[in-house]
């Protein structure tokens, strides 16, 4: 890319062309342009957006539970270091309504913010689709590249427990061992939260 700016030290555009290159490679683009006043505003955005997601969080009706647990978390990371947490993969139980995915979108800025993640921008949704292919040996190359799409982020999986929903010739189990597998191998490079009703959520962790 070219960046048309002056009046500023290489010290100080050293950031905002990290942050900004960073972006466009996540998505693929590699023909880009950088002007001044799009990396400005893109820094001052995440200046706002910084620090704001616990506050978010406080924001919401009840769960002082997870409100509790979250805040512990943030400040161990803060204090310790990321390297010192154990995995931090987690599965959401709740009803329609009770805020399953504000709550883990919030989560991954927080967790960013506290240095446990590397950004704060990746929150990847996926579901059964995305993951389970109906072609033989396709559900675990699905099930990977989801994993991957949100490495430094949050790969969150609502219904998880339709994975184990199939009869037959069904690869739900495949799309589970290969999440199993990359949880593994990536425990430090992103968080996957698998999300559901009470009941069916149980039934699945039994199974699996």
């Amino acid at each position: 890319g070219t960046e048309h700016c002056s009046k500023l030290s290489v010290e100080e555009l050293k950031p905002l062309f990290a942050r900004a290159v960073r972006e466009r490679l996540s998505a693929e683009q590699c023909d880009f342009t950088f002007s001044l006043e799009a990396l400005k505003t893109k820094e001052i955005n995440a200046e706002k957006h910084q620090g704001s997601a616990l506050e978010e969080l406080d924001k919401l009706t009840g769960r002082a539970c997870v409100k509790a647990c979250v805040r512990e978390i943030s400040a161990f990371v803060k204090s310790k270091g990321a390297d010192s947490l154990p995995t931090l993969h987690m599965v959401f139980r709740g009803n329609p309504g009770t805020g399953k995915t504000t709550v883990a979108r919030l989560l991954g800025r927080i967790l960013a913010e506290a240095g446990a993640l590397k950004r704060d921008d990746v929150f990847v949704e996926a579901d059964r689709n995305s993951l389970v292919s109906i072609y033989l040996g396709g559900t675990a190359e699905k099930t990977a590249s989801a994993v991957k799409s949100a490495l430094g982020g949050v790969l969150f999986i609502d219904e998880a427990y339709s994975l184990f929903a199939g009869e037959g010739r069904d690869y739900g189990a495949e799309a589970v061992a290969e999440l199993v597998k990359m949880m593994e191998d990536h425990r430090r490079d992103f968080v996957c939260i698998l999300a559901g009703y009470p009941k069916q959520m149980d039934a699945m962790l039994d199974m699996n």
